[in-house]
């Protein structure tokens, strides 16, 4: 029995080294099912805009300029902090100047006409779809961020992975593995 035990976690060891070599591309194709929803925006979109997506159980919205390109990443905690007495407040720029908004509770009738480009996290984790995922582990752990938009070698968007994602798919993995395990038995 113990030498079972031993095979299985060997095989799941083997499982979760082969998972963290994959490149992007694979782990968004393979694991499509656990990766958040997202949504693509324009950055001259309005808060207002983003509660429909968010209505669609969207996680995460991607916000892309005229060219496509990521400009940033907007999540519901985003929008929730701007709310809350003594959040980050809210930066406006105007002819290149930064203006600090309002660092007091913004009122809910202010939000939805509020700008996404005020909001969002402006240095989105943005990593290439032939990155290893263990590569993107150390990306995501470097940059303290659960998310990351993955592109190809021509800025095209292919997905977001977050951390959630990655663990989901390693208990998948486990899941897999030790059911299989159980029926040997």
């Amino acid at each position: 029995m113990v030498a079972g035990v031993e095979e299985v976690l060997k095989e799941f060891a083997e499982s979760v080294e082969e998972l963290l070599k994959m490149p992007l591309s694979e782990f968004i194709s393979k694991y499509r099912d656990l990766l958040p929803k997202y949504s693509i925006i324009h950055y001259h979109a309005n808060v207002g805009t983003v509660f429909s997506h968010l209505k669609d159980e969207r996680e995460v919205m991607v916000v892309v300029d005229s060219e496509g390109n990521v400009r940033g990443i907007l999540t519901p905690t985003d929008i929730v902090s701007i709310l809350r007495p003594g959040g980050k407040g809210v930066i406006r720029m105007h002819f290149g100047v930064a203006y600090a908004v309002g660092v007091k509770k913004l009122p809910p009738k202010s939000l939805v006409k509020l700008d996404v480009v005020s909001v969002m996290d402006k240095h989105p984790l943005v990593l290439e779809d032939d990155m290893s995922l263990s590569v993107a582990i150390e990306r995501l752990s470097m940059e303290k961020t659960q998310y990351a938009v993955v592109v190809n070698a021509k800025g095209k968007i292919l997905g977001v992975i977050s951390t959630t994602s990655i663990v989901k798919a390693i208990a998948k993995l486990s899941k897999s593995i030790f059911e299989l395990a159980e029926h040997k038995v």
